[in-house]
């Protein structure tokens, strides 16, 4: 009995001192992309990610887009009733209103875009915004950036620019975007097929501009194949199927991945 009562009041120690831990955590806003200074004027997503778990429906009241004379943009992204966070509240989706980006439609025509090419926008993120256990992050936050003319291509991978490692090596295979990507879906929806027909293991990084992977293993000679989701996605929305601002119909019917084929050393 002497043992349990010891054990027990070891683990109310335990979980007392990561409960103070985790309530006198501050949170911060340790990224966001895309993180480039100028973005297209139909940029479709912004994502900000957190250092801690961050309480759900504060969005709307503590996040706000600014003109560069500190108007506000009224009602930039969609007001969802769910905000979208990842499963662990540390990254949020601001979902710009696609009524709003896509030419000619309703919302677009109503109430304009959001984003204007040749303009200066700043997003802030309030101080008061709180983490899960309701400690606030302390000062505003301010991301600006200009617009830029909008993206309305579909993607073609063909046009990435490819630098291929030298056999015998671990140095990484760097894919440079011919536009902004969305890094997470890059993330999930590229890889690498080595000469075996195997999906190569590595060190995988995807930025706004740059997918690159560092093998576990030396590069051998051979053909790869980088292989592309068609469901990949620019920050604008735009897929290998289509533009996003595509027109009723017109889509692509393209299901298949995308194989683009090339050579390290000699095959």
């Amino acid at each position: 009995m002497t043992f349990l009562n010891a054990a027990a009041r070891q683990i109310f120690f335990v979980v007392l001192f990561f409960s103070l831990a985790v309530s006198t955590a501050q949170a911060a806003l340790l990224s966001y992309t895309p993180s480039q200074s100028t973005i297209p004027a139909n940029t479709l997503r912004f994502y900000l990610y957190f250092s801690e778990p961050m309480a759900r429906g504060q969005v709307k009241s503590h996040i706000r887009l600014e003109r560069e004379d500190g108007s506000e943009v009224i009602n930039p992204f969609l007001n969802l009733y769910t905000e979208l966070w990842d499963s662990e509240q540390r990254r949020v989706t601001l979902l710009f209103d696609p009524g709003r980006v896509k030419q000619s439609v309703g919302p677009n025509v109503q109430a304009g875009a959001p984003l204007v090419e040749g303009n200066q926008y700043r997003l802030v993120v309030s101080g008061s915004m709180k983490n899960a256990v309701g400690k606030a992050i302390g000062e505003d936050k301010t991301i600006e950036f200009d617009v830029i003319a909008p993206e309305r291509r579909a993607i073609v991978p063909a046009d990435w620019e490819l630098t291929t490692p030298p056999v015998n090596g671990l140095q990484p295979l760097v894919v440079t975007f011919d536009r902004i990507m969305d890094r997470y879906a890059a993330q999930r929806l590229i890889r690498l097929k080595g000469p075996d027909g195997e999906t190569l293991r590595g060190k995988l990084v995807s930025e706004d501009r740059m997918w690159t992977l560092t093998p576990e293993t030396e590069w051998q000679s051979g053909n790869y194949k980088l292989i592309v989701s068609p469901e990949l996605e620019d920050i604008s929305g735009n897929t290998i199927r289509s533009p996003f601002d595509a027109k009723s119909g017109t889509m692509g019917e393209a299901t298949n991945i995308i194989e683009r084929e090339f050579v390290i050393g000699t095959p």
